[in-house]
């Protein structure tokens, strides 16, 4: 049978490392850093960073062509990936290869930041690595990655193409380990590279996790693991299914040494490791219904969301000692995007929904207000002209009216003039602002709606937010503040202003439109003081964190925002109404800069005429509505 795996041109050496061409490879004791006794220096500017490390080598370009040529003949392609996992998995000596780097680039660091730390993140220190993997590594500012550099370039038989990266999402330093030709890449104090399983960062625990694997292993055919709640032994001990704690039944089969006389399943399957991985991945991608079915380890039939009531739109999984706790609760469904500080959109926008002129037909908008992108890229707008909500799903040339519609009024099946939208995840529903009704009305988005629910009413609305608990943030232009509303309580708590109309730091003066962060802190674009306001949570003033310079044109300058949102970096990006420019504030910045429009006031792809609303997909392309020009915008991120 011909070997599907070809002999590498390049071969790797004793220790499973490549050695660069003429170089000879050294030993462990020649990596090893020095002593910690000689770290006394102290830092030159007083930072205190710390830096995380991510190591991997990359995979020569020649053995990765030949097995990917073989993968692609054979016919067994889950076998041969096992066998490719197995073949590269990383050794002893190669793990211990890396840690000497790591301590070594820690002692040179902490010369310059005596309290930095380096540690591992990424496939290789997750379990995913090869013997190839890179080495990835974490530190803020370009100036401690440049410092950090200039230490790496100074050891010239340590480091090689020491080089930074400033263009990458997370600036980083590049450089090849010599010796190893290890491949590092340095960041600085990237929050990207979090922990698997930090449920108080919006992501599930790694106790979620264990949930979802054992229950893939009892739901495989034939299982790897049985459910122990559904399993008796009338010869044991145990003789009944029901051992009660409170309300709840907590028995479960605990002979396991009897557990091949009792277990039918017991020891049928025979899928390897790498198998089982790969059909984990296919049961939670492809066979398990989500929309109906919950995470369970105590049944094998199906546990319906119906059954516990669970309808939030993320996975659901059962804690099975807590039988009311969904472990998947903590999950975030806001998204706070991940721009890179230098990040630039192509200036010439694609018209997405509109451009047909003043109108109510299907394909034409009436001044358009605020809008919202779902995660398929769908546009819903606030089509305030046409006392309607239309969407667009991509590449749609007609838009589907999706409430109101119905003329202007106060009807449930009507609305009047809609000045901003939200998508409620968990209940599928909209939330609208119908402002000169002067309430928030909700409507579901499934088919068949033909009319809404006054959720809050007596109120003068403008802009809308959710956060992860589901609070809903509004602005009212009448009393100039931000409330927060519990979904279908009319009791509300001021946020933000409520003092009056005024420019101190306590007030605001037509507050448009708002978004929260994961901290519960609400940005508003406070529009007649031509500023952006960001007010934390329980706090009593506000502060500026763009504009606030005054009605005008220059870069510290703004002329009645609106649309807004911020990025992972709390980087501010408003629409600015009058000059007809979308504008990008980084943190702490005393001025922002031009992103999107700031050519006039014409129809031309790359100018933007009195934008309103602001959003953004998952991507980092940017959405506008255009009051003066009776269209949506996108601009894609380059």
């Amino acid at each position: 049978m011909l070997n599907p795996w070809p002999e590498p041109k390049l071969k790797l050496n004793d220790n499973n490392l490549l050695p660069l061409p003429d170089e000879e490879v050294v030993s462990e004791d020649e990596l090893e850093a020095p002593s910690r006794d000689d770290l006394d220096t102290d830092s030159e500017d007083g930072h205190d960073n710390k830096i995380e490390v991510n190591a991997s080598m990359s995979l020569d370009d020649t053995i990765i062509d030949h097995e990917i040529e073989a993968y692609e003949q054979d016919t067994d392609k889950i076998e041969t990936l096992c066998t490719f996992l197995e073949k590269y998995k990383p050794t002893k000596e190669c793990i211990e290869k890396r840690e000497t780097i790591l301590n070594y680039l820690e002692t040179e660091f902490r010369k310059k930041y005596p309290n930095c730390s380096v540690r591992a993140y990424g496939s290789f220190y997750n379990g995913f690595g090869f013997q190839l993997s890179d080495l990835d590594k974490k530190e803020t500012t370009i100036q401690v990655l440049e410092n950090l550099a200039q230490s790496m370039e100074s050891d010239k038989n340590m480091f090689k193409g020491v080089e930074i990266m400033r263009s990458a999402r997370v600036p980083i330093i590049r450089s090849i380990h010599i010796q190893s030709n290890i491949e590092i890449d340095i960041s600085l104090n990237n929050i990207l590279t979090c922990d698997i399983g930090d449920a108080s960062h919006g992501t599930l625990s790694s106790y979620a996790y264990i949930i979802m694997v054992i229950h893939f292993l009892q739901q495989i055919q034939p299982p790897v693991v049985p459910i122990l709640q559904q399993l008796n032994d009338n010869q044991s001990t145990n003789t009944s299914n029901v051992r009660k704690y409170a309300d709840w039944n907590i028995y479960f089969y605990d002979d396991l040494t009897q557990l091949n006389k009792v277990w039918n399943g017991y020891g049928l399957n025979k899928l390897s490791s790498g198998e089982l991985w790969i059909e984990l991945l296919r049961y939670y991608t492809e066979l398990f219904d989500y929309e109906k079915n919950i995470v369970t380890i105590r049944q094998y039939e199906p546990l319906s969301r119906l059954e516990k009531g669970w309808f939030r739109q993320t996975i659901a999984i059962e804690d099975p000692f807590i039988l009311t706790h969904n472990l998947a609760d903590t999950l975030f469904l806001k998204i706070i995007l991940n721009i890179s500080a230098d990040a630039q959109w192509i200036q010439n926008g694609t018209t997405v929904a509109g451009g047909h002129g003043s109108g109510s037909a299907t394909n034409q908008l009436q001044g358009p207000e605020g809008l919202f992108v779902d995660d398929n890229q769908t546009v819903v707008i606030a089509d305030l002209g046409n006392h309607r909500i239309i969407q667009w799903k991509m590449g749609d040339t007609n838009g589907q009216v999706v409430a109101g519609g119905k003329g202007q009024g106060n009807q449930l099946d009507q609305l009047c003039g809609p000045s901003d939208v939200l998508i409620d995840r968990v209940m599928n529903n909209l939330i609208i602002c119908d402002q000169r009704n002067q309430r928030v009305v909700q409507w579901s988005r499934r088919s068949g709606t033909t009319e809404g629910e006054i959720l809050i009413d007596n109120i003068k609305c403008w802009g809308l937010a959710m956060d992860e608990q589901r609070y809903l943030y509004i602005s009212d232009t009448d009393k100039h503040e931000v409330r927060r509303y519990q979904i279908e309580d009319k009791n509300s708590t001021i946020v933000a202003g409520g003092n009056n109309r005024g420019n101190a730091l306590d007030q605001l003066d037509w507050p448009s439109y708002v978004f929260v962060d994961l901290q519960q802190s609400v940005y508003v674009s406070d529009r007649n003081n031509h500023r952006v306001m960001k007010w934390d949570k329980g706090a009593l003033e506000g502060i500026v964190v763009a504009g606030g310079q005054g009605e005008g044109n220059a870069l510290t300058q703004l002329n009645w925002p609106k649309g807004v949102f911020i990025d992972i970096l709390d980087t501010i990006y408003v629409t600015d109404d009058k000059n007809n420019r979308v504008m990008r504030w980084p943190k702490g910045a005393t001025q922002g800069i031009v992103i999107v429009g700031g050519n006039g006031d014409g129809e031309g792809a790359n100018q933007v005429k009195g934008p309103q609303g602001l959003s953004s997909d998952r991507g980092g392309n940017l959405y506008v509505t255009e009051w003066g020009n009776n269209r949506v915008q996108r601009f894609s991120i380059e």
